[in-house]
């Protein structure tokens, strides 16, 4: 799965940055960045294999390759790889983001988890939170309370028949998938690995679906279950770890 499965694209400014180049150029240039995007960094300088990305031969890619280089539209790194300032500048920011909502979401949880805390002279004295369905691991209790999707019902906010926090997270992402049937023990199972693995039911398991049925749609084809996302959700996750560790090796000033 691609690293960066989309990215923004301004288009006066890639108007504007193609003026100077001719039809070919153009074709060679958009290629490029589009590697470079996908792959989330930079990529290798390795005249067969981009040669067979633009569909021409070695040597048509490599006077291609002169021309960018002297034009400065892409430019060699220190370890040899092809890559664009404005594509670099775009995954600063992303990154940059991605750390601020971490940073507003720990914060948040924090203070919500301090609210809990506090005694509520409004509850009954004698009544007690309670227990997690025997069913959840006490692992993904905890993942789910430090995420504070909600907290834990009291018994007197517990309604007849109203899903427990856990089974609405596995509706949320039926929904999101369009399962064509019903929710099954097994998906159930699947979400528990989810979650037992630490993947972040927003950040990892959510998108991850959206990635893999948007794919999937585009295909005409549709989700039996959470077994069907099971290989995506976990491919978007790694990709989204080897992205962040990328990133901190670039902002440490070390080698991506």
């Amino acid at each position: 799965m691609s690293a960066r499965p989309y990215h923004k694209r301004y288009h006066s400014d890639a108007l504007a940055g193609f003026m100077s180049l001719d039809l070919e150029e153009r074709g060679a240039f958009q290629t490029v960045l589009d590697l470079i995007y996908d792959r989330g960094g930079p990529i290798a300088d390795n005249d067969r294999l981009l040669a067979g990305y633009m569909g021409c031969s070695v040597r048509k890619w490599r006077t291609l390759r002169e021309s960018l280089l002297t034009k400065r539209k892409i430019y060699l790194t220190s370890d040899g790889e092809i890559s664009n300032r404005r594509a670099e500048k775009e995954f600063e920011n992303d990154a940059k983001t991605t750390r601020k909502h971490a940073e507003n979401g720990s914060k948040g949880a924090r203070v919500r988890i301090e609210h809990a805390k506090k005694p509520n002279e409004n509850r009954e004295s004698g009544q007690a939170r309670l227990k997690p369905p025997s069913s959840i691991p006490d692992t993904i209790v905890r993942i789910e309370e430090d995420r504070t999707v909600s907290r834990t019902p009291r018994a007197s906010e517990t309604q007849p028949g109203e899903p427990t926090e856990f089974e609405q997270l596995c509706r949320t992402i039926a929904g999101i998938a369009r399962l064509v049937r019903p929710i099954s023990q097994q998906d159930r199972e699947v979400m528990r690995g989810w979650l037992r693995d630490g993947l972040h039911f927003e950040f990892h398991i959510v998108e991850g679906v959206k990635v893999v049925t948007a794919r999937e749609e585009s295909r005409g084809r549709a989700i039996s279950g959470f077994k069907y996302l099971d290989g995506g959700v976990r491919d978007y996750h790694a990709d989204w770890v080897r992205e962040n560790e990328r990133l901190r090796l670039v902002a440490r000033g070390g080698n991506a």
